[in-house]
């Protein structure tokens, strides 16, 4: 639909400019927007982040989700790496890579961009939630800078889970478990 006079408004629908992705994330994956998923969670005037991961879209598809086989790969945020090996859904053959399979971007080690930019967005959007919420948020990298694309009250731990090797190795998932479950 390019003309706003055609929109059926007994529908729903959202009008938003179309991001346009970094040149550099898109030599990783150049079809869809890739994003990276960050999960904070907020204690008082504390947010951390207790895991991230960077979602890319595979082949021709449109968009990088976990309902379209997207590759899913651990980012240490505070070390700006990528892990070694990403995966796509068990339901879509939770297959592993250590390298982008259309453009053999090779994982293990590599950057992201806007770090910094990216940590000061979710930790502001984080302190207008409720304290004690898990929240995923999905960042895009645009050539304006980090964008925030939605945030999710459920983000989802299967792919944290995965590559933590079990949550409760992951420091700050066991304090926040700890605190409700009295795990120790």
């Amino acid at each position: 639909m390019d003309k706003v006079s055609e929109i059926d408004f007994s529908k729903d629908y959202i009008i938003q400019e179309t991001l346009q992705q970094h040149k550099s994330i898109s030599k990783i994956s150049p079809n869809c927007v890739n994003s990276l998923r960050v999960i904070t969670y907020r204690k008082g005037n504390k947010t951390v982040i207790p895991s991230c991961h960077f979602v890319m879209g595979v082949g021709n598809d449109f968009l990088a989700n976990g309902n379209f086989g997207s590759i899913r790969i651990a980012y240490n945020i505070d070390t700006n790496t990528l892990g070694k090996v990403g995966y796509k859904g068990f339901k879509f053959g939770g297959t592993s890579y250590s390298a982008h399979p259309d453009t053999h971007f090779k994982f293990e080690g590599k950057g992201l961009i806007f770090t910094k930019e990216i940590k000061e967005i979710v930790t502001k959007a984080a302190s207008l939630v409720f304290e004690g919420e898990l929240i995923g948020w999905d960042i895009a990298f645009t050539d304006k800078g980090p964008c925030i694309m939605e945030g999710n009250h459920s983000p989802g731990l299967t792919f944290p889970q995965i590559y933590s090797k079990g949550l409760l190795k992951n420091t700050s998932y066991f304090e926040i478990f700890n605190e409700f479950f009295k795990l120790e």
